[in-house]
């Protein structure tokens, strides 16, 4: 499920990521952002590139030698009776095209400062630090070509979809 503003009756639709500029700026992930930063463990992320023959192909992004921590906003909210927690990944902009937008990715050494459990005094400046460290960490990262399948609703098989697609000789 993605983020449900605690205040959400069901007219605004659940958002699964958002932009890292609009944390502090809109009223929907402020108080979040303020108060409730996690961190997603992961692998990796997939990315689509255009090739030049025009045609969108798949990667997997990873580091090579650490399992990776996305930036997440949540809300604990009730929901007829029962505690319902729902999550949004925090994303940036690659500047590569108009609408590039990658996970907001930090290396271990820069995750207490983002869950650091107290209100945040100044967004503008914690918004600053975290940008910078993730492009930073975002520069270490390596990708390799997966199978197309990725986009298949059909695929099963997990560990096929991040494994290097072979070159054809």
């Amino acid at each position: 499920m993605g983020f449900t503003p605690v205040w959400n009756s069901g007219e605004v639709p659940p958002t699964i990521r958002v932009g890292m500029e609009r944390l502090a700026q809109n009223g929907l992930f402020r108080d979040s952002f303020v108060q409730r930063r996690a961190l997603v463990p992961m692998l990796g992320y997939y990315d689509w590139q255009l090739g030049p023959d025009g045609i969108e192909r798949s990667y997997f992004v990873r580091s090579e030698d650490t399992v990776m921590a996305a930036l997440a906003i949540y809300n604990v909210r009730e929901d007829q009776g029962r505690r319902r927690t729902s999550v949004a990944l925090v994303t940036r902009d690659t500047g590569a095209t108009g609408d590039d937008r990658v996970p907001s990715i930090l290396a271990a050494p820069d995750w207490n400062e983002w869950l650091d459990p107290a209100p945040v005094a100044d967004p503008a400046e914690l918004l600053g630090r975290v940008s910078e460290q993730s492009s930073l960490f975002a520069a270490t990262l390596v990708q390799h070509r997966v199978a197309d399948s990725i986009n298949s609703p059909y695929s099963r098989d997990a560990a096929n979809l991040i494994t290097p697609l072979r070159r054809r000789a």
